[in-house]
């Protein structure tokens, strides 16, 4: 191959007939194979042609924007990458919700309050904060961590099912998107929906590595926290009975 004349071209190789997008000033499509069999190389070329219109590429989109080319041809990696390290995040946080106990006081709040405080973050901040309904047994401040003032107290058991209510929205919605929506941003919000993700992630782990460190500091004894391994075996892990490490 003329390594000057493909400098700066993307392959795709998994396209059908492997298609060439050369990214020099003519933009024109280079397609791989025997130079010296012109017929062959033109049947090939209208061939591609061909499914590329079955596919509605536009060509020149491809080559102008190479981002374009990997969100077309990843096959959803991200989105697919973002429910596994989801579900993960639920399994374990299962696991936490049964070993904490609730009464401790860390920070001068009960240790049922960091995690009304944790669940009620990614249940408004996960999808879209701009629209959003508190759940039934919410009160004014219940969620803060501020607060010093609210007599009521939240049961495990109504923890749990308020945990298992979430889950299940937030997998529904998971399940409702491609990559591409991932960029987006959900109505009347300025955060794109990735970053709505990445942020409960982070303040989601964070909060449940406190609550896990008075379990740790009190019992001497670690909850069970599944890591990268896990990832695509998620379904061998449905008995959360075995709690501790």
């Amino acid at each position: 191959m003329d390594s000057a004349r493909h400098k700066g071209c993307v392959h795709i190789g998994c396209f059908p007939r492997d298609i060439h997008f050369g990214c020099n000033r003519s933009r024109n499509i280079h397609f791989l194979g025997d130079t010296a069999q012109s017929k062959q190389k033109a049947q090939k070329k209208n061939q591609s042609h061909k499914e590329l219109q079955k596919y509605k590429v536009n060509i020149k989109s491809f080559v102008l924007s190479g981002p374009l080319i990997w969100r077309y041809f990843m096959n959803d990696v991200l989105i697919n990458t973002v429910i596994e390290h989801t579900n993960m995040m639920f399994y374990n946080f299962s696991i936490t919700l049964k070993t904490c106990d609730m009464d401790l006081i860390l920070c001068d709040m009960p240790i049922w309050k960091h995690v009304y405080h944790t669940l009620h973050s990614l249940d408004q901040w996960y999808i879209n904060p701009e629209v959003y309904t508190e759940p039934d047994f919410h009160e004014p401040n219940l969620n803060s961590l501020d607060d010093y003032d609210n007599q009521k107290v939240l049961s495990r058991e109504m923890l749990i099912g308020y945990f298992e209510t979430i889950k299940e929205k937030i997998m529904k919605y998971l399940n409702s998107l491609c990559d591409e929506d991932l960029y987006e941003k959900p109505d009347g919000c300025e955060y794109n929906r990735l970053s709505l993700i990445l942020g409960q992630f982070r303040h989601f782990h964070c909060h449940m590595g406190n609550i896990n460190a008075t379990t740790i500091y009190n019992t001497n004894k670690w909850p069970k926290v599944l890591g990268m391994y896990w990832l695509d075996k998620i379904d061998d892990c449905e008995d959360t009975n075995d709690l501790y490490e």
